[in-house]
């Protein structure tokens, strides 16, 4: 089935603003903290959204290669898009760094995997709910 334009640029604005949002929740999540040193989580009010916006970038492509030959469905969309981030939080960061309390960083692992399934759940049902007609090749 082709999509409507609309669609697609529906999909990618609402993916865009979840990457938005869970951007300044990062943000607001630092700022309860204690105050970061600039090297130890300071830059990572930048190298979270862009990581964002990478692996959403990623997945995009993922999926737009494999049209056809995958029924997308909302718990396929979501074990893909935690999967693959997971594998690059821990081999960037790893298996701990990111995710343990009490570490500057700790919840910028559950931000980047949370934020990228997330953020291609909201493109995957905006997508299916504005294409109209079948939603059988999401």
């Amino acid at each position: 089935m082709k999509r409507p334009a609309r669609a697609h640029v529906f999909s990618l604005l609402a993916a865009l603003a979840t990457i938005v949002a869970v951007s300044a929740l990062w943000i607001v999540n630092l700022r309860l903290g204690p105050p970061l040193e600039a090297w130890t989580g300071g830059a990572t009010v930048i190298l979270i959204p862009i990581g964002l916006v990478i692996l959403t970038a990623g997945w995009l492509v993922v999926r737009g290669l494999l049209h056809g030959r995958v029924h997308w469905r909302a718990v396929t969309v979501l074990a893909v898009t935690i999967l693959v981030p997971l594998a690059v939080v821990v081999v960037t960061c790893g298996p701990v760094a990111c995710f343990e309390p009490g570490r500057p960083n700790y919840a910028a692992g559950w931000f980047v995997v949370g934020g990228v399934a997330l953020t291609a759940l909201v493109h995957h049902i905006v997508l299916n709910a504005t294409s109209g007609g079948s939603r059988s090749a999401a």
